[in-house]
């Protein structure tokens, strides 16, 4: 079974109300008013980076300010030599036009394409509290076949959906120990589960079907709310 991200949405939406449903309802995404020519107080900004060519996913963030994610996605382009995506960001934000940013593909010398996606989540217990310690949670879709491994020798991932962002790591593996409950349970008799708790005590686990066609990894991951400063040669300031 492969959760969709707009699954995996409404699974947190429900985490964070605490309401019915596998994982529980979200305070966060009541449909207050808001003036849409002005960014949202209440919601974070994660980066998504998709390499294709070298099997590599990751996710940085969170952020509680849009023009903190544009400063970090012009620097992730400079680093990457991608001239034409680092020329179409430019005029995005001299446009006026960064908010509405989702995605940025970025050529890239070598003739390959990065990617880049702007994920948001509206959260206003975690937009709060930034820049501070939070805990978020990441589902991935790996590769089953194992001739190669991915950047740094990590399990290359086809995919990976961000789940939901806690300013605690308890309340963060409580969430994430439902979720592979839940994603174990949609993929029926003969599924395999695994939870274990790894660095830092951050709960980590996987689902795979009884067909062994099927593996979700769920894991917390910890940021400190600190953005690193680091110059167009990846080099920290």
């Amino acid at each position: 079974m492969r959760l969709t991200t707009s699954q995996l949405f409404d699974l947190a939406d429900r985490e964070q109300q605490g309401g019915t449903g596998p994982v529980g309802d979200k305070e966060g995404d009541s449909d207050g008013e808001h003036d849409d020519d002005e960014p949202d107080p209440d919601v974070i900004y994660y980066i998504k980076t998709t390499t294709p060519h070298i099997r590599d996913v990751s996710v940085s963030g969170p952020y509680s300010k849009l023009e903190d994610v544009l400063e970090q996605l012009l620097v992730k382009v400079r680093i990457a030599k991608s001239k034409d995506a680092e020329r179409t960001l430019d005029e995005m934000v001299y446009s006026g036009q960064a908010p509405a940013l989702v995605h940025l593909s970025c050529p890239l010398p070598d003739g390959n394409i990065m990617k880049l996606e702007l994920l948001k989540q509206k959260n206003p217990e975690v937009a709060r509290h930034l820049p501070g310690s939070v805990w978020y949670i990441i589902v991935a879709t790996p590769f089953l076949d194992r001739t190669a491994l991915g950047r740094s020798g990590c399990v290359p991932v086809q995919d990976l959906d961000l789940y939901e962002t806690f300013t605690t790591k308890e309340a963060a593996n409580a969430a994430a120990s439902r979720l592979l409950k839940w994603l174990k349970a949609e993929e029926g008799v003969g599924a395999l589960m695994q939870e274990l708790v790894g660095d830092g005590g951050r709960l980590n686990g996987f689902v795979m079907s009884a067909d062994r066609r099927s593996t979700r990894m769920v894991q917390v991951n910890h940021d400190d709310g600190r953005i690193n400063q680091v110059d167009e040669h990846g080099n920290p300031l």
